[in-house]
């Protein structure tokens, strides 16, 4: 869906650091999820709002491992500014390798250790699941 707005280069460079869920499955294999959360920013020309309702507006469809069709979408309402997150989390992100062709839009990860930091400020059953799997990864060299 990006595509198509970043593949000129003309309105700048779209970023993503993936989080929840999806981050846990990234780190672990663990669980999957039927959302995105994920911070968005726009360097260039194309405000947030423009982004995040362009890939609001989109959902990917496919079949889980148990044949069932499952939608993936972005939450739209994910934010950081609610997640407790160390001030340097964005030193620590993965850069995921995407199928697109489109060099502007670049995906990343949050780290495993921050992803299990911002999952402490709701702490449901599922948040504390997700954090002692993570916590169960080989240490990566944090600083």
């Amino acid at each position: 869906m990006l595509s198509p707005v970043y593949a000129a280069g003309e309105v700048g460079v779209f970023q993503v650091i993936v989080f929840g869920g999806c981050a846990v499955h990234i780190h672990t294999q663990a669980r999957g999820s039927a959302d995105v959360d994920a911070e968005v920013a726009s360097h260039g020309f194309a405000s947030k709002s423009e982004i995040v309702a362009l890939l609001g507006d989109d959902a990917y469809v496919f079949t889980d491992e148990e044949g069932v069709v499952q939608m993936l979408e972005l939450d739209t309402s994910f934010t950081t500014t609610l997640a407790p997150l160390h001030e340097d989390y964005e030193d620590r992100v993965v850069r995921l390798v995407s199928q697109s062709s489109v060099p502007n839009v670049e995906v990343y990860v949050a780290s495993a250790l921050d992803v299990a930091i911002s999952k402490l400020g709701r702490f449901g059953d599922r948040d504390q699941n997700d954090i002692q799997t993570l916590l169960q990864l080989p240490p990566c060299g944090y600083r």
